[in-house]
């Protein structure tokens, strides 16, 4: 019985120490995936605005897929070497820098500088 209890009392300790995190982790994820389901919002516009064809279109959409891709094996040599508070951090930062990159894509209306900022 005093076994039990003991289990139960680290469980709830473990549950209050890493609960918060937890929380947090799930959240940015619910929140990534979010963003990126915007993408496809946004392409109809851009489509419009720029006159896309569809293979154009296209490199929009699977960007951000690209970059994941590409992103791979960097990101988990980083997570490797310096944990991965790290690793979720400097993807917040990159994450960040893309959205605040829209604003002189939108400003410039070129075409590139839309499809690079879906990268980020």
């Amino acid at each position: 019985m005093e076994n039990q209890s003991f289990a139960k009392g680290n469980l709830s300790s473990a549950t209050q120490k890493y609960g918060f995190a937890f929380i947090l982790v799930t959240s940015l994820f619910f929140f990534w995936g979010f963003v990126h389901n915007l993408d496809p919002i946004l392409i109809p516009h851009l489509r419009r605005g720029f006159r896309l064809n569809n293979f154009e279109a296209l490199l929009v959409d699977s960007a951000v897929f690209v970059a994941y891709f590409v992103m791979a094996i960097p990101a988990g040599i980083l997570m490797k070497k310096y944990g991965y508070k790290t690793g979720i951090i400097l993807g917040l930062i990159l994450f960040g820098i893309g959205c605040f990159l829209f604003v002189p894509a939108a400003n410039t209306m070129q075409y590139s500088f839309f499809w690079a900022h879906c990268l980020l």
